[in-house]
């Protein structure tokens, strides 16, 4: 028996449950952005807007995409670099962008790290054409217009 908060929740994305065969049938009537739905906790819980941003540069994929358009080889790939993203932060100990401590009172260091969250307006470090900026759904969202067609 689950408790109820979190009955509702999806998979943890570094689960084996988390793959593409999961993704494919939960996304295929979702005409909404995939950034919403890789940050939407009752598909995949853990995803925020760093790690969303970061995810879908690594794969390839415009944020805007509509997540029933993702093609089966585009659902591998954003599996693949969520896992990536996610165990590469855990292993910086996560993003430190203001005054986040851990429980041992080090910040994290995966900022560093980060090739298009926060980096508005400067060059792609794969292409060198500018990054955009765009609001979708109130979030800050950078991607590269170039590296990540629509």
């Amino acid at each position: 028996n689950e408790h109820p908060l979190i009955i509702n929740i999806g998979p943890e994305p570094l689960m084996d449950e988390f793959n593409s065969e999961y993704l494919a049938q939960k996304l295929e009537y979702r005409s909404s952005p995939i950034k919403n739905c890789i940050m939407d906790s009752k598909l995949v819980c853990g995803v925020g807007n760093i790690y969303a941003n970061e995810s879908l540069f690594q794969a390839q994929i415009h944020p805007l995409l509509p997540a029933s358009r993702l093609k089966d080889e585009q659902r591998v790939l954003l599996v693949q670099a969520i896992k990536n993203i996610l165990k590469s932060a855990i292993v910086a100990g996560g993003c430190t962008l203001k005054d986040f401590e851990s429980a041992n009172q080090q910040p994290g260091y995966f900022q560093t790290d980060l090739a298009v969250y926060g980096r508005k307006n400067r060059h792609c470090y794969r292409c060198a054409t500018p990054l955009m900026h765009i609001r979708i759904s109130g979030r800050s969202t950078v991607y590269c217009p170039s590296c990540q067609k629509l």
